[in-house]
């Protein structure tokens, strides 16, 4: 699952990009249904300062949109915001830039 408008500080080795929150591991047999918690509560840090919208895009092992042919699916995402205090009088661009 990648998020095209955000920043992020993931690395997937397999498509080489900085878009994708997570990979989802599919263990079902072809039209069986994919059910994924997040049990090792893996989070990604989103360092973009504001985003108005997200822009979800699934993709395959070899980067190509997944084509549901017409049936519904759905999706729930976690967002968790944090107030980060920055010292030193830099500002959040600079400490985003630092980590």
């Amino acid at each position: 699952m990648k998020c095209n408008n955000l920043v992020l500080d993931n690395l997937n080795l397999s498509t080489d990009d900085k878009q994708t929150l997570k990979s989802i591991p599919v263990n079902v047999p072809p039209f069986g249904m994919v059910m994924y918690n997040n049990n090792e509560n893996i989070e990604s840090l989103v360092k973009n300062i504001s985003a108005d919208y997200l822009e979800l895009e699934l993709t395959d092992d070899y980067n190509n949109q997944i084509d549901f042919n017409n049936i519904d699916w759905s999706i729930t995402l976690e967002i968790k915001t944090v107030l980060i205090n920055i010292k030193n009088n830099s500002s959040i661009i600079e400490y985003l830039n630092q980590n």
